[in-house]
């Protein structure tokens, strides 16, 4: 697999338009999840731009109780702004907690596109060069690998995962190398966390200060936070395995220190506020300069003909217009993250359950208008099966659990996806 030539993805980021639309304020219900509805016209088909509301009830509800999945939260995006937000089935299965728009969940990976936009904005402020070797630039200190080609990991190729680094969100410094920058798509957490350094080197701020600096402050985001809070252990949703068997307490986990790859915890409302104020406002809460935002949305590698990888997001291409998209996988925590500029709608999904990603891709579906069946099957196909930690199918289509990982700490292993030629 080659990468996109970089003047490519940057034409391109020049000649996408404006995304102006104007959003309204996002409607919030604190009713319960057997009590609230998503607002839309039921009439109304998905060609439309709208949800057919009894039937995305249908569906997830339909899902949750053929799958065994406890929970689902999901915030919905129409006409460029946040329209609703609804929980559905079991925070705690033991206590009978219901799910609410107010449920945290752990959103894992989804912390990436978040980090992704702050590392854009302090490019735009002078603080940090796109294409500028971070080692020697600005973390000399610190050396991410001795394998050759090291020296050339950028801020870029950090958030393409073209940086080489490995598969790992625990690195022990340095690490070793699966292909030299800028070769190829490797997905990878020890680049973040590297990326993460260098930006609390550049700032002289821990990252939980930038992060609320740049993202949880300027949007309000009151029931986010990139480390855990006392509130959490009542509020947030208890994580369940594939069998629906509760993660044990002690492997919850409960991040001390904010990181870059996957710390955040949030609702389905406040990320989805994230995406408005960030991409479907053209002055929203979250400022970006005009190319470096269209660049974030501009393809930087393929992964296969029709997808591809941004700077934090990845791509689904098409001629009737392209998507962003992102998932996220934590200890029994799944979610899941889609939209389009084009068409001025998305969905986050979060869930606490493992089989929560089979049933993020039909309820996603649902809410898209159509099957999301490339950009799910390279998740399960590229990368999973790749890496040894498959996702089964939901038991009503013939899955069963899978034995669970070796390491004791309760999350999935990985080995390190071989040298890329």
């Amino acid at each position: 697999m080659q990468p996109m030539p970089k003047d490519l993805s940057r034409r391109q980021a020049l000649k996408l338009s404006a995304a102006s639309l104007a959003a309204l304020s996002p409607v919030k219900s604190h009713a319960s999840a057997e009590e609230t509805s998503l607002a839309a016209d039921k009439g109304a088909s998905p060609a439309d731009g709208h949800i057919e509301t009894g039937r995305l009830h249908h569906t997830i509800n339909g899902l949750l109780e053929s799958s065994g999945l406890p929970g689902l939260s999901i915030a919905v995006i129409e006409n460029g702004r946040v329209a609703a937000v609804q929980g559905f089935g079991y925070a705690n299965k033991r206590t009978k907690q219901p799910v609410t728009d107010s449920t945290v969940f752990q959103a894992a990976s989804l912390t990436k596109p978040t980090f992704a936009y702050v590392v854009l904005r302090l490019c735009e402020e002078g603080r940090l060069n796109l294409d500028a070797p971070l080692t020697q630039r600005y973390l000399p200190e610190l050396t991410p690998s001795t394998s050759p080609g090291a020296d050339r990991i950028t801020a870029r190729t950090v958030l393409a995962h073209m940086s080489g680094l490995p598969i790992t969100h625990f690195p022990k410094w340095p690490e070793q190398m699966d292909f030299a920058p800028g070769e190829c798509f490797g997905y990878s957490g020890a680049a973040y966390i590297y990326l993460q350094r260098v930006v609390e080197q550049v700032l002289g701020l821990p990252l939980l200060e930038v992060m609320n600096k740049y993202v949880t402050l300027p949007l309000g985001l009151t029931d986010s936070s990139y480390v855990w809070r006392p509130e959490y252990e009542t509020g947030a949703a208890v994580a369940y395995d594939f069998d629906n068997t509760p993660i044990r307490e002690a492997e919850r986990s409960r991040p001390e220190q904010a990181n870059a790859a996957g710390s955040l915890h949030t609702t389905p409302g406040d990320y989805a506020k994230f995406l408005v104020e960030l991409l479907f406002r053209k002055d929203g809460a979250l400022p970006l300069d005009y190319t470096l935002k269209r660049m974030m949305l501009s393809p930087q590698v393929r992964l296969t003909n029709r997808l591809a990888w941004g700077l934090g997001w990845g791509l689904r291409l098409s001629e009737d217009g392209d998507r962003f998209w992102h998932w996220g996988d934590s200890r029994g925590y799944m979610s899941y993250a889609v939209g389009s500029l084009d068409r001025r709608k998305g969905v986050v999904i979060l869930t606490n359950g493992r089989n929560g990603l089979r049933v993020a891709e039909q309820v996603a579906a649902k809410v898209m208008g159509d099957a999301e069946s490339d950009t799910f099957a390279w998740i399960y196909n590229g990368f999973y099966a790749r890496n040894e930690a498959p996702i089964p199918p939901l038991p009503t289509d013939g899955g069963m659990p899978p034995p669970m990982p070796p390491d004791a700490g309760g999350r999935r292993t990985f080995r390190k996806p071989p040298k890329r030629r």
